[in-house]
């Protein structure tokens, strides 16, 4: 094809192309959720972390997974990088799971109280009241069912970690 000339100058001129069209939004498809999936295992019992880790990798394939051995490591953490789900140990030296989730709350951090669930040896919310009035209910026992942490994960991938609900007792 060729190009039209120039009245003036009669030199060719350049066909138009319109910008592409750019956009900001991400891929929202199953593979973009599970690829994009951070976690953060906050737990002082190393062995427990590592296993959670590697079952979640084994379940998830392309995830990232961070570690904290206590709250104070993990608010360090948490004003450095974003996490989809925060799978948070009650019971830690220095810094207690709920004393983490009062510091977010403090700090007006309530966007990542949304995605954190209490992790605890026992999953009984009769014993930890404050569970119920911080995360909404949201804990899960350490040797509970492999079932529950896995439905975990999916509403996690779902970004609905605040929907989520452990099944009753």
């Amino acid at each position: 094809m060729i190009k039209p000339k120039c009245a003036k100058t009669g030199a060719r001129k350049a066909k138009e192309v319109p910008e592409p069209i750019r956009s900001n939004a991400t891929e929202k498809g199953p593979d973009s959720l599970q690829k994009n999936l951070r976690v953060l295992i906050v737990d002082d019992e190393v062995p427990i972390h590592r296993s959670l880790a590697r079952m979640m990798k084994r379940k998830l394939g392309e995830c990232s997974i961070s570690g904290a051995e206590n709250g104070k490591t993990a608010m360090e953490l948490l004003e450095r990088e974003d996490f989809g789900l925060i799978l948070l140990d009650l019971d830690m030296p220095e810094m207690k799971g709920t004393d983490v989730v009062r510091a977010l709350k403090e700090s007006g951090r309530e966007d990542l109280i949304d995605k954190v669930v209490i992790h605890s040896a026992s999953a009984c919310s009769d014993l930890n009241p404050d569970v119920n009035e911080l995360v909404g209910g949201r804990l899960l026992e350490k040797t509970g069912n492999m079932d529950e942490l896995l439905e975990v994960l999916e509403f996690a991938k779902e970004g609905r970690v605040k929907e989520w609900k452990p099944a009753p007792a």
